[in-house]
């Protein structure tokens, strides 16, 4: 049995392979992690701006907008981490 975090973080996982998404979701949610799975962008970005997101895990290949325009869309909107 593996260990719990010590904290629920809210993570997001922005993965268009169905299989990889829901396989990174059941090892975060055993970890005692709350998951959200998305697999475009345009939703991670959704999310992101709604807030309490701790944690997101980004592929790089996604459709329409890839997972590097993300990243830059993500830290314009959010220069500065805020600590939790």
């Amino acid at each position: 049995m593996p260990p719990s975090l010590t904290k629920s973080f809210q993570i997001l996982v922005v993965e268009d392979e169905e299989d990889m998404r829901k396989l990174l979701k059941q090892i975060l949610e055993g970890l005692g992690c709350r998951v959200l799975e998305v697999f475009k962008a345009k939703d991670a970005l959704t999310h992101l701006e709604a807030g309490g997101i701790d944690l997101m895990l980004l592929d790089i290949q996604l459709p329409e907008i890839n997972g590097i325009e993300t990243l830059r869309r993500t830290r314009k909107d959010n220069p500065t981490p805020t600590p939790s």
